[in-house]
């Protein structure tokens, strides 16, 4: 599974990019649920602290708003994640629409191709050549 995260400012400005895979077969909300967690854990690593962690998957958005209580694998991964955000002086999720996060995507066929965890602090040349290149994390 590829994960993907690409950080811009409030003007949609590239900050940074990161790639990495985790092996397995997952579900995709769970899946989800773990790209999300690897999210906000890089982006606690790196010490931003007001964030609003932007992704297309309305599911997971859903639970993630309105946590179930649920004790399945993704309900802790879910809990994982809303505790997580508590750490940040500010910290949301929001709702995008699939083709605003192109470039996230972009980075995920391309996270296939590396064997261990990669990170950009330069916008790397598959981002600097997209249109409308308004970066979102996933």
């Amino acid at each position: 599974m590829g994960i993907k995260m690409v950080l811009h400012d409030d003007k949609g400005s590239f900050i940074a990019c990161r790639c990495l895979t985790l092996s397995g077969i997952y579900a995709v909300e769970l899946g989800e649920a773990f790209r999300v967690y690897e999210v906000l854990s890089w982006i606690k690593n790196i010490g931003l602290m007001n964030i609003v962690v932007e992704m297309d998957a309305k599911m997971v958005f859903g639970e993630l708003a309105c946590p179930s209580k649920s004790r399945s694998v993704l309900g802790n991964v879910i809990d994982s994640c809303n505790l997580m955000l508590g750490n940040f002086s500010y910290g949301d999720f929001s709702l995008v629409n699939r083709k605003t996060n192109f470039i996230a995507h972009r980075i995920a066929t391309i996270a296939m191709s590396f064997p261990i965890p990669y990170s950009w602090v330069e916008p790397p040349s598959f981002v600097e050549s997209l249109p409308n290149s308004r970066c979102s994390c996933q």
